[in-house]
């Protein structure tokens, strides 16, 4: 299941991921993945361990947005492999 958290413009600013049997229900909803919006930047939380409200990966994401593409960079994932 995906959750959205939108603000009243309708800006996302957050999504959360719900796994059946994972999460802790205080915590984000109850989401063992979380991602947050705050303005450029894009950050994917991981709980990996329920017993913390703490998130034990904080990934940013920012520099995979579309706009940081550089141009004629775009590459198959076919041809990246080999």
């Amino acid at each position: 299941m995906f959750g959205l958290n939108q603000s009243n413009d309708g800006v996302i600013q957050s999504a959360n991921i719900v796994v059946p049997g994972c999460g802790n229900q205080h915590v984000r909803n109850g989401s063992p993945v979380a991602i947050e919006v705050e303005g450029e930047k894009v950050t994917v939380f991981i709980f990996g361990d329920i017993n913390t409200v703490t998130p034990t990966h904080e990934i940013d994401i920012s520099g995979a947005l579309e706009k940081n593409r550089k141009k004629n960079e775009i590459v198959k994932i076919e041809e990246a492999a080999e």
